[in-house]
């Protein structure tokens, strides 16, 4: 579980696509972070989940399969 005390991430859901963003477009800004995340995530059948803390902040919730060798 990873948190932050941010604004929190408005509700959508293109969230996890390439190029999309909530946030207003700052220079170099491309909205790969969520996308990346998700594609490595799925490719291990594992899953993310974003929750918003109320009053402020993001909650993401990631769940990877244990593999043994």
């Amino acid at each position: 579980v990873f948190r932050d005390s941010g604004c929190g991430i408005k509700e959508s859901r293109n969230l996890f696509t390439p190029f999309y963003s909530t946030k207003e477009v700052e220079e170099g800004s491309r909205g790969l972070g969520l996308s990346i995340c998700y594609s490595v995530i799925n490719r291990y059948d594992g899953s993310i989940t974003l929750n918003n803390i109320e009053p402020r902040g993001c909650e993401a919730v990631i769940v990877v399969p244990l593999i043994e060798r």
